[in-house]
């Protein structure tokens, strides 16, 4: 299993495409590396309009960036 066991962060939101880069501006801005254990922040793009579930809300824009884990190794088990 790896470190995949261990407990480790995650968020899963929707930015709206207009605002990723300022808000990705400010996230990442503020983290250190013990932040991230030096793993990967994910940025998905995705189209909206591939949503069709009532009530799951998205931003009202064509193009959203979605999942955006920081995967860290959190502390053992």
């Amino acid at each position: 299993m790896g470190v995949w066991s261990n407990p480790h962060p995650w968020l899963d939101l929707f930015v709206p495409g207009s605002a990723v880069n300022s808000f990705v501006g400010e996230v990442a801005a503020n983290l250190t590396l013990a932040d991230t254990g030096q793993g990967p922040i994910l940025l998905y793009p995705v189209k909206t309009n591939r949503f069709h579930l009532p009530l799951f809300r998205v931003p009202t824009e064509e193009i959203v960036f979605g999942s955006i884990p920081i995967l860290q190794k959190g502390g053992e088990k």
